[in-house]
């Protein structure tokens, strides 16, 4: 069980640093480094599909990873709270995972490039809730339920 806290602290970790590059070149207006022939960060980063009501998405991704990591911390640090952070755990990357297919749809089928920074996230948001089914699976919470 050790072991998969620790795969979840950096998978999340590694999408907290992704999405926050990503928000930063977004509000600065920086390009995006990115390997021309993996694809094509800047036409992703500043399509229109890339911000929310003027908000970037980048940055959600920063709060929701940020919350992913601060669940996870407190999932092996406070008993009191154990038994309902793997569900909390498990919506936030269902809804993470679902919408960043979401957006890998949108990056190839109506912007037509591909930003291999999104496809880390989106990666590490799908690893996350395969991680946090695994936690739900094992909860007190389903042991409720049966």
């Amino acid at each position: 069980m050790k072991n998969i806290r620790i795969t979840a602290i950096v998978t999340a970790f590694i999408g907290l640093a992704v999405s926050a590059y990503l928000a930063w070149a977004k509000v600065t207006h920086q390009n995006v480094v990115c390997i021309e022939s993996m694809g094509d960060c800047n036409l992703v980063n500043t399509s229109s599909y890339s911000e929310w009501r003027g908000i970037p998405i980048a940055l959600f991704g920063v709060i929701g990873y940020a919350l992913i990591l601060a669940l996870i911390v407190a999932y092996t640090s406070n008993k009191k709270v154990k038994n309902i952070i793997p569900l909390t755990l498990f919506g936030i990357t269902l809804f993470g995972a679902l919408y960043s297919l979401y957006l890998t749809y949108l990056e190839l089928f109506l912007i037509h490039a591909l930003c291999p920074w999104c496809l880390i996230s989106a990666i590490a948001m799908i690893m996350l809730l395969v991680i946090s089914s695994i936690l739900l699976g094992k909860s007190k919470i389903i042991e409720s339920i049966h």
